[in-house]
């Protein structure tokens, strides 16, 4: 099922709401091949919302949204928005873990989760300073390791650290 919500167009701006709906029974032969293949690609209700909404088209002022679930769990999440601060945000839930990224003109953020628990946080923070011939860039970059996580064991081992002290 592919059903479009809403389309709205201006002379500089356009708006295109979409929901894509897919349902699998149990007993149908795509069902029973993605079974075979693996447990994870099977999936019962698979669902993706689009969100497209050019605000100006001139300024490239727009707002993006898709949101996928499977089953209920949403897989998938990306928002990106260029009205005020330019911001892209990315949601990937995997089975126990979710990945969430964020990006703006000034700050990258990546963390991981297991449940709510953050495992690794990557922030890299930056700034410009613009003269007239030259452009500086600086910035700081810190990574956060949960102590109980694979990460932090895995470089440990890697790196030769006591984690015993």
């Amino acid at each position: 099922l592919i059903q479009l919500n809403k389309m709205d167009v201006g002379t500089n701006s356009y708006l295109v709401k979409v929901m894509t709906n897919l349902h699998l029974n149990e007993n149908t032969f795509l069902y029973e091949v993605l079974s075979y293949v693996s447990t994870s690609l099977c999936f019962k209700d698979w669902t993706a919302n689009y969100h497209l909404e050019m605000i100006d088209m001139a300024a490239r002022k727009l707002n993006v949204a898709v949101h996928v679930t499977k089953d209920n769990l949403e897989l998938f999440n990306v928002k990106v928005n260029t009205v005020e601060v330019p911001t892209i945000t990315t949601i990937c839930n995997f089975a126990s873990k979710k990945f969430i990224a964020n990006i703006t003109p000034t700050m990258i953020t990546y963390q991981l989760l297991d449940g709510e628990v953050s495992l690794m946080k990557f922030i890299n923070q930056l700034t410009m300073e613009v003269g007239t011939k030259s452009i500086l860039v600086k910035g700081t970059t810190n990574l956060h390791l949960n102590e109980n996580s694979f990460i932090y064991t895995a470089l440990s081992h890697v790196l030769c650290v006591d984690t015993t002290a």
